[in-house]
């Protein structure tokens, strides 16, 4: 009887729906800590639970009786488990180094903005706030700053959104400081963000590879409730490459205007005295928020890209020596590593390439079920082999014998 081999498909696909089930864990911890926790501690905590993934594996492996031995010291199940648990503390400890190498940026510098969007707060707190309307003149000071000339263009909002100079450079003589509000009404932060993104998409401006929104408020909005409201528009905003950088003022809602800009990757500056907008303003305009291995990245170059990519196949391979570990038979472990360095290498590379205009979750889902699946082989079902009889002559005279013989 002759032993086969042939991929395990169950291995594969509870492997890969482990990785997107886990997912859906991963994303809500990011949404609830990428404000609160460090950078690299909250990436050592997403792939390393993407690495517990490989129990799946442990536990199909063990119920199919397809568990021969631990792969790395040929000892039992029992020692594969710790061994397992140990790889997983190990790719933890990894992407938290390697995101903290990542986040030094000494790959590259931050992608300089192409154009400027101000979103000015001209709500009826303003008029106490910024009796000066010193938020008018801080625009002179942002395009004073920049080396070369850069168009922009204004709105203001207060109940309703307006807009007080359309898409172009800083003419001759022009004074921005010239423009004014009426410092009345309520804040309608999400309306003017929709509204911005709208006239973009409709073709009324172009803000060139790398727009930049500067969204300055002194007060709470007044038309959302919560964060989530505006959720699925700054995801829109990741997907048209628009950046949003935040100033508050004031009594400004500073949790709120911290999550816009870190999810669109800008930065939040907080003021308590108007005098200060012009550095404020200037500080907002310059600056993007920390990146991390599976967001959208602002900074320019290959090598922060080639970095990333890098990284995230090291993490893959990682994750398919503890799948290995967890399959527990020898004779797959060069194919598991080999396709969990190919797979891993391809979702980062879609990662890189296509998340700034595609969306951030997408690939980072798909990197997710390409890390955790696991190719792999089993033994079939014996083959039983078939045995054929010789074919036998048989006996006779020939017609030459039986002619002598009546003879």
């Amino acid at each position: 009887m002759r032993r086969q081999k042939v991929f395990h498909l169950l291995i594969l696909v509870v492997s890969a729906l482990m990785g997107a089930a886990v997912w859906f864990v991963c994303e809500g911890l990011y949404d609830a800590l990428v404000d609160s926790l460090a950078r690299p501690v909250l990436m050592g905590l997403l792939f390393g639970l993407l690495a517990l993934a490989a129990g799946g594996v442990f536990a199909v492996s063990l119920l199919r009786g397809t568990f021969e031995q631990d792969v790395v010291t040929g000892g039992s199940a029992l020692a594969a488990g710790g061994i397992l648990m140990g790889l997983v503390l190990l790719v933890a400890v990894l992407a938290a180094l390697f995101q903290w190498l990542y986040s030094l940026r000494l790959s590259g510098e931050a992608a300089k903005p192409t154009s400027y969007i101000f979103l000015l707060d001209d709500s009826g707190s303003m008029l106490d706030n910024d009796p000066h309307q010193r938020r008018f003149s801080a625009i002179g000071q942002v395009l004073e700053g920049q080396e070369e000339e850069i168009p922009y263009m204004v709105y203001g909002f207060a109940e309703n959104v307006s807009l007080l100079r359309e898409m172009g450079p800083l003419q001759a003589g022009e004074d921005p400081g010239v423009l004014t509000g009426n410092s009345d009404g309520g804040t309608a932060m999400g309306t003017v963000l929709a509204q911005v993104l709208a006239d973009y998409e409709a073709g009324l401006w172009d803000g060139g590879a790398s727009p930049k929104v500067i969204l300055l408020s002194d007060g709470i909005p007044t038309d959302f409730q919560s964060f989530s409201d505006i959720s699925e528009l700054l995801k829109e905003y990741v997907q048209q490459g628009v950046s949003i950088s935040t100033v508050g003022l004031d009594g400004v809602d500073g949790e709120m205007m911290e999550r816009i800009a870190s999810r669109t990757g800008g930065v939040f500056v907080d003021i308590q005295d108007a005098a200060r907008l012009g550095e404020a303003m200037l500080s907002a305009a310059s600056r993007y928020a920390e990146e991390d291995l599976v967001t959208a990245r602002y900074t320019g170059g290959i090598l922060p890209g080639v970095l990333r990519v890098l990284f995230l196949t090291l993490l893959g391979l990682g994750i398919g020596l503890a799948a290995a570990v967890a399959y527990g038979q020898t004779e797959s472990l060069n194919l598991i590593l080999s396709t969990s360095a190919a797979k891993a290498l391809a979702g980062a590379l879609l990662l890189e390439l296509c998340t700034a205009r595609l969306g951030n979750r997408v690939f980072w889902w798909l990197l997710w079920v390409l890390a955790a699946a696991t190719v792999c082989t089993r033994t079939a079902s014996p083959i039983p082999v078939r045995r054929t009889r010789p074919v036998q002559r048989r006996r006779g005279r020939s017609r030459s014998n039986r002619m002598l013989g009546r003879s």
